[in-house]
């Protein structure tokens, strides 16, 4: 997990490495989440830094469809 501390271009998210052995456990959405509350702690908006790899943008997709489906489960 690496993160910026100044990034111009409001990245919340430099780098993310899921060892293999440890692979389709959750750890890359946790470290997802976790780039997210730290930039809400700090009053930041952002992005991950692009280009994704390919594993990246799967690991993003599925982020962000469990929080929709969460999101719309709850109403």
């Amino acid at each position: 997990f690496s993160k910026e501390k100044h990034c111009p271009q409001k990245y919340n998210l430099s780098c993310i490495m899921v060892l293999p052995n440890c692979q389709r456990k959750g750890y890359g959405r946790f470290l997802i989440e976790l780039s997210y509350l730290l930039s809400r702690k700090e009053w930041q908006v952002g992005t991950p830094e692009k280009p994704l790899s390919d594993l990246g943008r799967k690991t993003y997709e599925t982020y962000w469809g469990f929080k929709i489906i969460k999101q719309l489960l709850s109403c």
